[in-house]
Formats: C-alpha cells, sequence, structure tokens
C-alpha cells in the first residue's frame, strides 16, 4: 500500500506509515519540513530515498511582505478585497482584441 502526503508537515504521516510498513510519498513546500522528516525516518532506521529537493517559495509572517514576493513571482498579479471584506489576490486582466471575449 502506497501512503501519499503533499503537505508533509513534520512527517508523521510518514513515521506511521513506515511503522506499519507502507510506502510512502512525503512532499512539503518548506526544505525544513523536509530535514525534519528525513531526521525522522533516519532515526528511526527507516530505508528511504530522497529523489529531489527543491526549496519552495519562502513566505514571511508579515502578509503584505508576503504579497510582495507573490507579486514577484506571478506576473499580473495584484490584491483584491472581495466584497465580505476577506483578502484574495487575483491575476490582472489583459487587454483583449476587440471580439474576444475573456473568462474568469
Amino acid at each position: 500500500m502506497l501512503v501519499a502526503d503533499f503537505f508533509g508537515g513534520s512527517g508523521v504521516t510518514a513515521a506511521v506509515a513506515n511503522k506499519l510498513g507502507r510506502n510512502v510519498i512525503h512532499c512539503d513546500i518548506g526544505i525544513n519540513s523536509i530535514q525534519t522528516v528525513r531526521d525522522r525516518l533516519l532515526a528511526d532506521k527507516a530505508e528511504f530515498e530522497v529523489l529531489e529537493v527543491k526549496d519552495g517559495v519562502s513566505l514571511y509572517r508579515n502578509p503584505v511582505q508576503t504579497m510582495d514576493k507573490l507579486k514577484s513571482l506571478i506576473k499580473g498579479l495584484r490584491n483584491e478585497k472581495p466584497s465580505n471584506g476577506s483578502a484574495s489576490i487575483a491575476p490582472q486582466q489583459t487587454s483583449k482584441p476587440p471580439g474576444t471575449a475573456m473568462q474568469r
């Protein structure tokens, strides 16, 4: 049986899956998560292979800094405030030639 955890965090799912003899795929955006799970599985003497490690987007505790970082990575991203008052993000619309429909 295969267990996949795409938001792996500290690796509890990976550790339990290992103890139950399951194969596991652990993914997370944070490099710290991958390091923590690697250390946890080494301590459990698990047999595993790290296939790929890429550091994800470094986000900040400050939402303004986070939004600025995301805007630098995603062309056309801007802040929008929905009518319910909560914040969201949406891509900016680009102008289309006349007669071209624009989907949202």
